[in-house]
């Protein structure tokens, strides 16, 4: 269980514990909206879908994810030199999909597109 607070661990940075302050959180609303009488749930059928739902998936990317071990990889270590950082092991994968990947340019035009005399 995290024992911070969520705004906190998601302002840290850090993926892992952003994502374990997320489950506990959805976790305490689902737990936190039951009848006291008849233990059901007070919410509203989609809104008790969606957190179910939602919790599914931030505990399988928990799952996902390698326990980091703080052992750092020489390749870590390497980009941590060619990026002036620490030697951390990163919180999110490099490459597409990221503002530091690299860039997709041209490609096919659209048909239709193409300019008279070319």
């Amino acid at each position: 269980m995290y024992d911070g607070s969520l705004e906190e661990a998601v302002q840290s940075g850090d993926r892992r514990r952003a994502l374990l302050a997320l489950r506990d959180y959805l976790a305490h609303e689902l737990e936190g909206n039951r009848c006291s009488k008849c233990a059901m749930s007070q919410l509203r059928t989609g809104d008790t879908a969606t957190l179910v739902l939602r919790l599914t998936k931030v505990m399988e990317e928990i799952e996902a994810m390698p326990e980091h071990s703080g052992e750092v990889s020489d390749l870590d270590a390497i980009r941590a030199r060619r990026n002036g950082t620490s030697a951390a092991p990163p919180s999110a994968p490099s490459g597409l999909g990221t503002k530091h990947g690299p860039r997709r340019q041209g490609g096919r035009a659209a048909s239709g597109t193409r300019k008279p005399g070319a």
